[in-house]
């Protein structure tokens, strides 16, 4: 289980260094942001780090000695939390003004994935384990990897003849 929460971390590091670049080659002669374009960069890097850090929770608490269901219960409480408190704050605050669809993907998909996560952590589902913790890790790096691309693609408005 190491083996594959360590894959993981790396492939979150991997997008916080294409993120880094994407930063670079976008700024502006102004040095300003467009807010789609910062609103994609900012979640980009906090999605790929959110998973960074939560690749790397199991192993210190393992590290401690705690049992498997012990473990994957308080990684699993820790996520669900952030990610219950991440998504009302994204799709109602952030996005406000934003397509209606857009708003309710970013809570459509993190709001089941929080309960599922606190669900587990407080024993209303019995067998959800590493698997359902690794499953919504792989989550937010998708969710990072979707942002690097809308981050990194030429809008057809921002090109020269």
């Amino acid at each position: 289980m190491t083996d594959t929460l360590l894959a993981l971390a790396e492939l979150a590091v991997a997008i916080t260094g294409f993120a880094s670049i994407v930063l670079v080659f976008q700024r502006r002669e102004s040095g300003r942001w467009e807010r789609g374009g910062a609103n994609s960069f900012n979640g980009m890097l906090f999605h790929s780090m959110t998973a960074l850090v939560f690749c790397l929770l199991p192993v210190v608490l393992e590290a401690f000695g705690l049992p498997a269901e012990r473990l994957w219960r308080i990684a699993s409480c820790l996520l669900g939390a952030v990610t219950l408190v991440h998504a009302p704050f994204v799709g109602l605050v952030l996005l406000r003004g934003r397509p209606l669809a857009e708003r309710l993907y970013v809570l459509g998909v993190e709001l089941p994935i929080a309960a599922l996560l606190l669900a587990f952590a407080f024993g209303a589902l019995s067998r959800a384990g590493a698997g359902l913790f690794i499953a919504a890790l792989c989550a937010q790096i998708l969710q990072a990897a979707i942002l690097f691309f809308r981050a990194a693609l030429v809008r057809r408005d921002q090109m020269e003849d």
